[in-house]
């Protein structure tokens, strides 16, 4: 049976071997950049449908974000799949890389998800308009902060307990 170990590839100089699971690696790697454009994809396509959106740069942006903080989390799972592969002469269990192999799963499920979401869109009003009013809430937060926004919101309370009396 051959072992996904890493290091003991390299200290048994068997560069070939070692290259060839850095491939099947980067192979999942490049899955989940496929499923990342075709939530892009998706998304674009449910923008379309909602009329609510445009396609803007900042959107775009946004996925590159997002997979470059893909390819951070699933390079430091490698590094630690690597490590733990030298253990794997002794403990079979870390002669796959399951960390790396357990977070690209957990990543395209998430992008699947997305997508799903993404077709659902346009289809019901009603939901759209919540899921709208989400997204508003959320960006909000994201560009004023909490305390921020907390400050905003105590502001507007003053107001309109001012404008009762």
């Amino acid at each position: 049976m051959t072992q996904l170990l890493f290091i003991p590839a390299l200290m048994e100089g068997d560069v070939h071997g070692f290259m060839v699971k850095l491939a099947v690696m980067m192979f999942a790697w490049l899955l989940v950049v496929i499923l990342s454009g075709a939530d892009l994809v998706s998304g674009i396509a449910a923008s379309k449908r909602t009329g609510a959106k445009h396609t803007t740069s900042w959107g775009m942006r946004r996925t590159l974000t997002k997979l470059l903080q893909y390819f951070a989390v699933f390079f430091a799972f490698l590094l630690l799949d690597v490590v733990l592969s030298a253990l794997g002469q002794f403990l079979s269990v870390f002669s796959v890389p399951l960390l790396s192999i357990g977070v690209i799963i957990g990543e395209m499920v998430i992008e699947a998800v997305s997508i799903l979401e993404n077709s659902r869109k346009g289809k019901n009003k009603e939901d759209d308009k919540v899921d709208d009013l989400m997204q508003l809430a959320a960006a909000t937060v994201d560009a004023v902060g909490k305390e921020k926004l907390k400050e905003y919101l105590e502001a507007i309370n003053k107001y309109v307990e001012n404008k009762k009396v």
